[in-house]
């Protein structure tokens, strides 16, 4: 039965083990159509990885690339469109737009033009253009005037001189192309005008020995060239090239050139031409035939061969060396006296030329003895005899040109000379000439009457052409240039007229300006005492003469305040290696400082010394004259002392106390150390660094010792107060003590100590009396308790057995004394016991009030 079921069995497990059998085929084939699937599948997936891969790296790159274009690519704001610098109106044709190409053709065209190049932001150019203005008015006929704004983005000017870095720039351009630069000097109407008047009349005429006299008073040395120009046409045009350049270098035209043509060499003893001299103040230098006539070889010829007995100094308003120089090598002599560039000759600097020519004759030529004795000195009379001439002239001639924007405010009373665009400078565009012209008036120079201006406007009337021209032009003539004398603006009579309206109106800017000063000489008898004293002194004198209007900061640094000095005329003597300047007190003559001189090659001149208390009216010096501190005491917690074993500060509420360290100056300098004070003073200097440390240190210890009486803090500036010898500090900053009733014992403070408030504190109570040192000791413990309890006492203690020792020693000393020492000694002795009880109630008022008893008693007992 069994074995029937279990054959059942097993023949019924047969078919599903087949069965099984089957689907293991089934899954075998399944298992490995599934692998081939899932390699298909991994491999679609890492070629999507691999692609994603490099999508996110390109995308990576791209914004990578977009942000460092973002971050490099400078941010520019689009510029403002340029607005015109010049006014309307104005004889300047101004290139606003930055154009070259426009201003290069008109130069062309003329035969003397001016370019002035800017930035309208720049303050120089700003300053600058009512000067450009000023001569663009006085020299239209003669040039064109032009401005160029170098500054505006991508314009041409901008593109082709992308380099300059300083404005403004002023040319002048000759028709052939020939540039001068304006060396900047001054840029200031008077100053430009000399420049310009330059540039018209390179050199002159010399025909005679007289005019070459004339030339050598007018100038430090005159540069004269004997020219055949029908044979040596070439030598001429090298010489007016020279001329020219030169004034680049020379703008102020202090080296004259003179011209000898045809026979009249004779007259000068010269037998051969072309021949170049060199005429100076007491020689004739030959240019040898070996050079060229070239104008760089003879530039450089006239800069080795140059000798000045006096010389202009001009710096050009920014920081240089121009005077640094001539002091190095000695002494130097500035005369500060107004310089008027509207003049041709200036009396003052001929009485320089004079003590110069004198002080270096040393070999007592009598040429030059003839020279500074006599010839300048007529000279000079004949100055002043012909410009008193002149203005007695010009004061008949009614002329005046100025613009106007009002025309009604202007009522001509005389009438008017037109006169053609066209006078002097052929080459100029008449049309533009007559645009420009149209706002110009001229009265006639015979005419009393001047125009009647209200707020002397221009008479801004119509310029007309002349009776002559539109008479030619209703009769359809030809005009030509060949016109009788009455209507020829070039004839003789027509420019000397036109010089003399020129020399009147170079009159009027000049006593406009400032006065016309002439020195009154009675006689060159004083300049005996000069004579050949460069060659019996061991060392160089320098002669300058300086500006005192535009450079007048150059005195006040010295202490002395030109523009309210009478003339604005001082003469100063430096002698940087003695560190030492000499002032003339007294009136500026040929005697007064023949004598000046002469008395410091004796050293019999007393030091001039400097004060900053001068307030000049036109310079500005940043500087504090006085410290004033207001210091206010609050209640301290007690507890909160008492907690860091410190004692609290009993004073009232809202008490306010002043500390005050006083500024003093050269002149109060002796008055203020001879005091009955202790007076402690602070040697600084506006340059020093440090001084500012030590003096809110000095501050901070003028606030402890603020209740000693007879005690005063002070300072100075050692750099602009001059002092004597033994209180000029080699060092700043430094603190001098000067102890009551023992100046002489003044003490230093050590330079190599830290420049601490217990440093200081401690170098002043050293150098007190007894009496002061033991109230300065109580007066430092009150001071917001910067020192503990025991350490106050202990110095304190030390102190008074100090004092009761030196009282002892005064006892044995003095008889007459001893009951008021013995009183001394035992209130110092009862004020040593007391300060046990302080060490636990911190109560120092009472005893501060005990000491300064004390010191009244102290003091009548003369013991210190």
């Amino acid at each position: 039965m069994k074995d029937s079921v279990v054959a059942q069995s097993s023949n019924e497990i047969d078919p599903i083990i087949s069965e099984l059998g089957d689907n293991e085929n089934l899954l075998e084939t399944s298992s490995e159509t599934s692998s081939i699937d899932k390699s298909n599948s991994s491999s679609i997936i890492m070629r999507i990885f691999n692609y994603g891969k490099e999508l996110v790296l390109i995308f990576a790159f791209l914004l990578t690339t977009i942000a460092t274009i973002q971050n490099n690519s400078p941010k520019i704001s689009r510029a403002s469109p340029p607005v015109p610098f010049f006014s309307r109106g104005s004889f300047v044709e101004d290139y606003y737009y930055g154009e070259l190409i426009p201003t290069q053709q008109k130069v062309t065209l003329s035969e003397l033009s001016f370019v002035f190049f800017y930035a309208p932001w720049s303050a120089e150019c700003i300053n600058s253009k009512k000067a450009y203005e000023h001569v663009s008015r006085l020299f239209y006929r003669e040039a064109n005037f032009f401005a160029i704004n170098c500054w505006q983005p991508n314009s041409e000017c901008r593109s082709q001189y992308n380099k300059i870095s300083t404005w403004p720039i002023l040319m002048a351009y000759m028709r052939n192309g020939f540039g001068i630069q304006y060396q900047r000097n001054l840029f200031t109407e008077s100053a430009l005008t000399t420049f310009i008047n330059a540039l018209l009349n390179p050199f002159h005429r010399v025909t005679t020995p007289d005019d070459l006299l004339e030339l050598m008073t007018k100038h430090d040395c005159v540069i004269v060239a004997f020219i055949d120009i029908d044979t040596y046409p070439r030598h001429y045009s090298s010489f007016h090239r020279t001329a020219l350049k030169f004034i680049e270098r020379d703008p102020f035209n202090e080296v004259g050139f003179g011209i000898v043509l045809g026979e009249s060499a004779v007259t000068f003893g010269v037998d051969r031409v072309p021949t170049l001299r060199a005429y100076l103040w007491n020689e004739t230098i030959e240019y040898t035939g070996n050079h060229s006539w070239t104008s760089r070889e003879i530039i450089k010829w006239i800069n080795e061969n140059i000798q000045q007995v006096s010389l202009r100094l001009a710096p050009p308003g920014v920081k240089v060396s121009s005077l640094a120089p001539y002091m190095r090598n000695g002494p130097v002599l500035i005369l500060f006296t107004p310089r008027n560039f509207y003049l041709e000759t200036e009396d003052s600097y001929l009485m320089m030329r004079q003590l110069g020519m004198e002080y270096y004759n040393c070999k007592e030529d009598e040429w030059v003895n003839e020279m500074a004795h006599d010839f300048f000195f007529r000279k000079r009379i004949e100055y002043k005899k012909n410009l008193k001439v002149l203005q007695e002239v010009c004061s008949k001639i009614a002329y005046r040109h100025q613009f106007s924007q009002d025309e009604s405010k202007c009522k001509p009373s005389v009438s008017t000379i037109s006169y053609t665009a066209t006078v002097l400078n052929s080459s100029k565009n008449s049309e533009a000439k007559l645009t420009k012209t149209s706002d110009y008036c001229e009265i006639d120079e015979f005419s009393s009457d001047k125009c009647d201006c209200s707020i002397e406007r221009a008479c801004n009337t119509k310029i007309k052409h002349n009776k002559y021209v539109k008479e030619a032009n209703s009769a359809n003539k030809f005009i030509t240039s060949m016109l009788d004398n009455t209507d020829d603006e070039r004839s003789p009579e027509a420019i000397e007229k036109y010089n003399l309206r020129r020399k009147c109106e170079m009159l009027r800017r000049a006593e406009k300006k400032s006065d016309i000063i002439f020195i009154d000489d009675e006689d060159t008898t004083p300049l005996k005492l000069i004579s050949g004293l460069a060659c019996k002194s061991n060392q160089t004198f320098t002669l300058i003469s300086m500006d005192s209007v535009n450079f007048h900061t150059f005195a006040e640094r010295l202490g002395v305040d030109i523009l309210e000095i009478e003339n604005k005329t001082a003469a100063m003597i430096i002698d940087q290696e003695n560190e030492s300047t000499y002032l003339l007190d007294e009136p500026i003559n040929m005697n007064s400082i023949a004598k000046f001189i002469y008395k410091f090659h004796r050293n019999g001149l007393e030091r001039f010394l400097r004060t900053n208390s001068i307030q000049y009216k036109h310079t500005h010096f940043f500087d504090i004259n006085e410290f004033l501190v207001t210091k206010k005491r609050d209640k301290v917690d007690r507890e909160a002392f008492r907690s860091s074993k410190m004692c609290p500060v009993e004073v009232a509420k809202n008490k306010n106390t002043h500390v005050i360290i006083r500024e003093i100056y050269s002149e109060d300098f002796d008055s203020v150390i001879k005091s009955n004070k202790t007076v402690i003073i602070l040697f600084y200097s506006i340059n020093c660094a440090f001084c500012s440390q030590i003096s809110q240190n000095l501050l901070t210890v003028s606030r402890i010792l603020e209740q000693l009486p007879n005690i005063e803090f002070a300072r100075i500036d050692g750099d602009r107060n001059d002092l004597a010898w033994h209180y000029t500090m080699a060092e700043y900053p430094s603190l001098l003590i000067f102890p009551s009733g023992l100046k002489s014992d003044s003490r230093k403070f050590p330079s190599k100590m830290p420049i601490t408030v217990p440093n200081i504190l401690g170098f002043i109570l050293a150098n007190l009396n007894r009496s002061y040192r033991l109230l300065g000791l109580i007066a430092a413990c009150n001071y917001k308790r910067q020192n503990s309890t025991n350490d106050c006492i202990v110095a304190i203690q030390e102190e008074i057995t100090e004092s009761i020792s030196f009282a002892l020693r005064e006892w044995r000393k003095h008889s007459r004394k001893r009951s008021a020492i013995l009183r001394i000694i035992k209130e110092l002795k009862e004020l040593y016991l007391r300060l046990f009880v302080i060490r636990n109630s911190c109560d120092f008022i009472k005893i501060e009030k005990d000491v300064t008893k004390l010191i009244g008693r102290w003091q009548k007992a003369m013991i210190f």
